[in-house]
């Protein structure tokens, strides 16, 4: 019979999953404390299937509209005010150019505001999610190593809670 060692490889387990970034680090400070090295600590944040694909979107309703309603108000003041001057007498830089450019940027980032959280209260509500940080997030904390580490940091973890 040949003498063999039994060489145990590290494995890896969830040792918690948390409800907020502080919460894992604080986990994660734990663990560390108690001897686990932290390259064998791996802490990833995670959302459903479905709440990642609602979150795409980014600026949404009113705050889109107001920008997108600045930008084009502001474009339509410049061609009115460049129009003006060509065709009237108006001087080329007076305060009233400046001023009809700032009206038009205002009135035109005032009505998207408006128009854009119109539409985002007609939108259906899954529609309405995107871009919206209260998603729910998950912070999941893997730890790899021997059974005995992996004990150690779930020890941890739990005198933590405690």
């Amino acid at each position: 019979m040949t003498n063999q060692q039994l060489v145990q490889k590290p494995s890896s387990e969830t040792i918690g999953t948390f409800t907020s970034r502080e919460a894992a680090a604080a986990a994660k400070q734990a663990i560390e404390s108690a001897g686990i090295a932290p390259e064998n600590i791996s802490v990833s944040g995670q959302r459903s299937d479905r709440d990642q694909i609602e979150a795409m979107g980014t600026t949404v309703g009113g705050e889109a509209g107001f920008w997108v309603g600045g930008f084009y108000g502001g474009i339509l003041g410049l061609v009115v005010t460049l129009s003006l001057t060509t065709w009237t007498s108006m001087p080329d830089s007076s305060n009233f150019g400046r001023l009809l450019i700032l009206g038009f940027t205002v009135a035109g980032a005032v009505l998207g505001l408006l128009s854009g959280k119109r539409i985002h209260a007609q939108q259906p509500l899954a529609q309405k999610k995107k871009g919206d940080p209260t998603i729910p997030q998950s912070f999941e904390i893997v730890v790899a190593g021997s059974s005995e580490e992996i004990e150690k940091a779930s020890s941890a973890v739990n005198n933590l809670d405690a």
